[in-house]
């Protein structure tokens, strides 16, 4: 199942829908968390354009006051919920993960401005996280970074960092390695910048899918970058070949080896081309034994 977050700074816009979607398509997105909506009636959300079909499930909350709301959007084939909770500040969605044993359950967030706000959210996902088991994905604009290095020409609170830190540590999270860009958002002057978007993920999905990538894509058409998560196997095929080190101690090992490099004949790509006169010097090596 592959993941996609972001803070679209107002749904409403054509040009804004039409990205989303491309986004989707293109990157093969499965589950979308979307913050910001600004749209205070739901059913004025254009999310078969966004989704590009209408084979979805979603869930969401309304903005306050025209300010923040939440959006996710999911492949019901890949992921069936079971159950939602949700506040002002996140929309938390469980369910089975299609092909994976267990309970999952994605929490989208939109981090509050106030210092105060933010260590009740964190509370209140540590709470949540506890009465549930399973595999934990929380992603979403969390509106807080960890360290100053995620911070430029901005300043750094160090007290609002140690909440988070704390929050990420008690609820047993992780993050992967960042590929693409280093920070998420930039102020519409283009002088401050932040990572503010992001996934924290729980052991136990580390544990199912331990080779998973995150990559920030370009900004198109908001203050925030988008940021996908996919987890992926990757399979090298069997090794071609086994050398010890107790063969260069054989007087003849020069003479074996030489000869063998030599008098291989073969044709193809190169990366086909080496294993197989690897796979032809093991077989030609000291002994004749395979």
């Amino acid at each position: 199942m592959n993941f996609m977050t972001l803070n679209i700074r107002g749904i409403g816009d054509s040009k804004k829908i039409e990205w989303i979607r491309k986004l989707k398509l293109t990157q093969s997105i499965d589950f979308i968390c979307i913050q910001e909506t600004r749209v205070s009636d739901f059913n004025n959300i254009d999310i078969v354009g966004c989704w590009g079909s209408t084979n979805y499930q979603c869930d969401f909350v309304n903005p306050t006051r025209g300010s923040g709301g939440i959006l996710s959007i999911w492949d019901p084939r890949v992921f069936r919920k079971s159950n939602t909770f949700s506040s002002r500040h996140f929309i938390a969605t469980s369910g089975e993960w299609v092909g994976i044993s267990g309970a999952i359950t994605i929490v989208n967030v939109y981090g509050p401005q106030s210092i105060v706000d933010k260590r009740k959210l964190w509370d209140d996902l540590i709470d949540l996280k506890k009465g549930l088991n399973g595999i934990w994905v929380f992603t979403g604009d969390f509106n807080a970074v960890r360290f100053a290095c995620e911070r430029f020409n901005s300043s750094f609170c160090h007290y609002m960092a140690s909440d988070f830190n704390r929050f990420i540590a008690v609820a047993g999270l992780n993050e992967f390695i960042q590929g693409g860009r280093k920070l998420t958002y930039l102020r519409d002057d283009g002088l401050k910048q932040s990572k503010l978007d992001r996934f924290l993920v729980c052991h136990n999905f580390i544990q199912v899918q331990p080779l998973t990538s995150v990559t920030v894509l370009p900004r198109d058409y908001s203050d925030h970058s988008p940021v996908i998560l996919k987890p992926h196997k990757v399979d090298f095929g069997p090794p071609p070949f086994r050398f010890f080190n107790s063969w260069l101690l054989h007087n003849d090992f020069n003479l074996v080896f030489d000869k063998a490099w030599g008098n291989f004949h073969g044709f193809g790509a190169p990366d086909r081309f080496l294993p197989a006169k690897i796979k032809f010097l093991k077989n030609e090596r000291i002994g004749g034994r395979k």
